[in-house]
């Protein structure tokens, strides 16, 4: 229930509680950063390198 907002290279940027606050905004924004890691995984198991933005 999170709104994507903008992508930028390899990163996300979603706002929970916007338009519509709801009571478990905190809790969802958690999980759903969670889902994200865990669905990368396989991604780092697989040994593709992390991208430096900086570089």
């Amino acid at each position: 229930e999170g709104t994507l907002t903008r992508l930028m290279g390899d990163a996300i940027l979603a706002f929970f509680g916007a338009p519509i606050a709801l009571e478990d905004d905190p809790h969802r924004a958690v999980l759903a950063g969670l889902d994200i890691i865990q669905s990368i995984e396989p991604y780092r198991d697989a040994g593709v390198p992390a991208s430096d933005p900086g570089a």
